[in-house]
């Protein structure tokens, strides 16, 4: 049996035996329940916490696609997984993250120094730092009302348009 196989052109390497299994352990985990490291490491004869972690990343990537279960984290634990309310929490602790990023990314940008850059460069600049602007912007705690009130108003996702359009008042 081969290794990988060919689809369209790409080799696709097959998933591991170990992952395979970490996959059935998280498949059979109940909402709330966790999934140790000590039953992994049970489980694959594999340090999850040291050394062998993308096992489980690769696992958690495969059951959050394929089944729509999310697992979060428990520190020095293992793997938690997430009921509806908490993979909601889930999404607000990524858009922390992304507006703490923008900020930084914008300081970052600041460092270079504009009127020594090259026409292309400045354009290159003042790009990164508008849609940094408006990462950060979107996703302050005002704009986050802003989009809550849409959202609410819709009772739906919100596509691109009417989202912008929270922002021109």
């Amino acid at each position: 049996m081969a290794d990988t196989e060919k689809t369209a052109g790409r080799t696709i390497p097959e998933m591991s035996i170990d992952t395979q299994l970490l996959v059935d352990m998280l498949r059979n985990t109940p909402i709330g329940e966790t999934v140790t490291y000590e039953a992994m490491r049970e489980k694959t004869d594999r340090d999850i916490q040291n050394g062998a972690r993308y096992l489980a990343d690769s696992a958690r990537r495969i059951v959050q696609r394929e089944d729509q279960m999310l697992f979060g984290c428990v520190a020095r634990v293992g793997f938690k997984r997430l009921a509806n309310n908490e993979i909601v929490g889930a999404g607000q602790m990524s858009i922390d993250r992304i507006r703490r990023e923008a900020r930084r990314g914008a300081k970052r940008l600041v460092c270079a120094k504009y009127g020594e850059l090259s026409r292309e460069d400045q354009t290159a600049f003042n790009t990164s730092a508008s849609a940094l602007g408006a990462l950060h912007a979107v996703t302050t705690r005002g704009g986050m009302k802003r989009l809550a009130v849409r959202a609410s108003e819709a009772q739906a996702k919100l596509p691109l348009n009417k989202t912008l359009e929270a922002f021109q008042d």
